[in-house]
């Protein structure tokens, strides 16, 4: 049940940045979207506005490329704009897969990131294949212009994150990394989407500042009925053109599979 009404919030938010009707939105809402490299100055104007970890254009060029379905962006959908305006992109999250090989193979202990891909099975030393953990979602970084936080818009974006995650990448967790200072963000994480503290990165930050290390699981997206709903999500993040919608879409990630 919560699967199915998360997949509901994701396509009507998804949705919501086709709308063109004014009584479809109130001024106050947001719209949710795929990020694109036209977004990264505004993306990077909400993180020196809100985070004291800043990131060169660079880093978020390389992952809008390598995560492109896990980059979103949240816009103030202000109706009362002019209509040579453009929305005001106000939120971003970002985030990546990690594939932990450690019971795959014991002589390694990392995590490697892997851009567009998530491994299913690794060739053993005998010929065979042997299945490899699924992979881990990691937040990179998420953050909210002040003037438009508590309204719901960090929390959507994480949903989404999360179920795109399960969806494209069939990841059944996701870490990330805090500042032990910064309890309205921890809040946020324990109290609405289900993360626990799992343990303590000492002076994880350049100042210094510990940081906790946070875990949650992920509820797959697993009914026909649930993948439907999600998928008509991407439909609507990447807009109406099903090349484009081919290309950085599900069936990247599931070429065998159809779920419209």
């Amino acid at each position: 049940m919560i699967i199915r009404e998360n997949a509901r919030l994701f396509f009507l938010s998804a949705l919501s940045s086709n709308a063109k009707c004014e009584d479809v939105l109130r001024p106050s809402d947001f719209d949710f979207r795929l990020a694109r490299k036209s977004d990264i100055k505004s993306i990077r104007h909400c993180n020196l506005e809100t985070l004291p970890e800043n990131y060169s254009t660079d880093f978020y060029d390389t992952h809008i490329k390598d995560w492109p379905e896990l980059a979103l962006v949240a816009e103030h959908a202000d109706r009362r704009r002019n209509e040579d305006q453009q929305p005001q992109v106000v939120g971003y999250v970002l985030g990546r897969i990690e594939v932990n090989h450690a019971n795959a193979n014991a002589n390694t202990n990392t995590n490697t990131a892997l851009p567009g891909w998530s491994c299913r099975t690794q060739k053993s030393g005998r010929g065979g294949a042997m299945a490899i953990p699924p992979p881990t979602g990691h937040v990179t970084s998420l953050a909210v212009l002040p003037g438009f936080r508590r309204c719901g818009a960090a929390s959507q974006l994480m949903d989404m994150l999360h179920e795109r995650m399960n969806y494209h990448y069939k990841a059944n967790k996701v870490s990330l990394h805090v500042r032990k200072s910064n309890r309205g963000a921890i809040r946020l994480y324990e109290e609405l989407l289900g993360y626990k503290v799992a343990g303590v990165a000492s002076s994880y930050y350049s100042d210094g500042e510990d940081a906790f290390v946070m875990e949650a699981e992920l509820p797959e997206v697993d009914s026909q009925e649930d993948r439907q709903l999600l998928w008509k999500g991407v439909q609507a993040l990447h807009g109406p053109n099903k090349k484009h919608a081919r290309c950085c879409g599900v069936w990247r990630f599931y070429p065998s599979r159809s779920v419209v």
